[in-house]
């Protein structure tokens, strides 16, 4: 038998972190979605990772026997791969936010590909490890193995830790640039969550070597945090909205004013047309001012003389 008791207890904690979770995610919706009516690929991400959590509450159930719980464990890691996966691309992409402008940009854009493969090979490898009948089987003999008997579980482990080094890693030289000390060490701190999700994925590994089935319910709340961790990383930095302004939104309208003047030769400078640009060319982009003028008239008139008189004029 099951030691329901204890499961329960460990079911109450994981919906306390779920709320905890999920009201952050609902605090962001408002703030970038809502209000300031933001529609980039992170956003959806993270309400995809939320929504595969709130999915997972009515699959957890308590277990009377090993049978069930085996089964719980079997189709657990759908809705696990889904919501990690999901709010790991929200993390990267924020990451090539974060650290534009810097030699690290590069390494985060090309990692964006890398978390979508890891987060691909997961999936097909949870396909291709056992078929749906037997997850779902209540026989012990019929059914999937052990998970710590999988390969696809061992596959997919030495995913997760590979992407967490890359996610939790990669930001920290960009970190370090932001000037508000406050912001850094905040920013620093939220990142330091990720360390912590690390640190439960080994030790959810090396539980499941020693006693999988006395170890269940651990196991199960190491999950629900490492899941909950991710989400929270994602979603901290995006509700701070001093944050996104000063080094999010700024930084790409710097970039693009940047790219503006790149754009207009310099005075001497050789244009796409041929020649040279000259400081009177520029003038003459300048919006044409009418003012008066004195227009001096020569005539030819007796004795040379010179007739003044006033007239308008454009500009240069």
């Amino acid at each position: 038998m099951v030691n329901t008791k204890l499961i329960k207890i460990h079911q109450v904690v994981q919906l306390i972190i779920l709320v905890i979770t999920c009201s952050l995610v609902f605090a962001r919706i408002y703030l970038r979605v809502i209000r300031d009516k933001r529609r980039a690929a992170e956003e959806w991400f993270i309400i995809f990772a939320a929504h595969l959590c709130l999915e997972t509450l009515p699959k957890a159930f308590v277990p009377k026997y090993f049978a069930e719980l085996r089964v719980l464990y079997q189709i657990g890691p759908w809705f696990y791969f889904g919501a990690i996966g999901a709010a790991r691309m929200a993390i990267i992409l924020f990451h090539v936010q974060l650290t534009e402008g810097f030699w690290v940009n590069k390494v985060a854009r090309f990692m964006v590909w890398i978390i979508a493969a890891f987060w691909i090979v997961q999936f097909a490898t949870y396909i291709l490890g056992c078929t749906a009948e037997k997850r779902l089987s209540l026989s012990l003999t019929d059914g999937c193995p052990p998970l710590n008997e999988s390969w696809d579980f061992w596959c997919s482990a030495a995913l997760n830790i590979m992407a967490d080094l890359i996610l939790f890693v990669i930001p920290y030289p960009a970190i370090t640039k932001i000037t508000n000390r406050h912001l850094r060490l905040a920013v620093g701190g939220v990142y330091t969550l990720g360390i912590i999700s690390i640190i439960t994925s080994i030790a959810r590994v090396v539980l499941l070597l020693v006693e999988p089935d006395k170890l269940a319910n651990t196991i199960t709340m190491q999950t629900a945090v490492e899941t909950s961790l991710h989400v929270v990383v994602a979603t901290i930095p995006g509700i701070s909205g001093s944050f996104v302004k000063k080094y999010v939104t700024m930084k790409t309208k710097h970039a693009r004013n940047d790219a503006r003047s790149k754009a207009v030769p310099a005075p001497g400078a050789p244009n796409t047309y041929g020649g040279s640009t000259s400081t009177a060319g520029v003038e003459q982009r300048k919006p044409n001012r009418q003012h008066k003028v004195l227009v001096v008239r020569v005539d030819e008139v007796d004795d040379g003389d010179i007739e003044l008189g006033e007239g308008r004029g454009g500009g240069r």
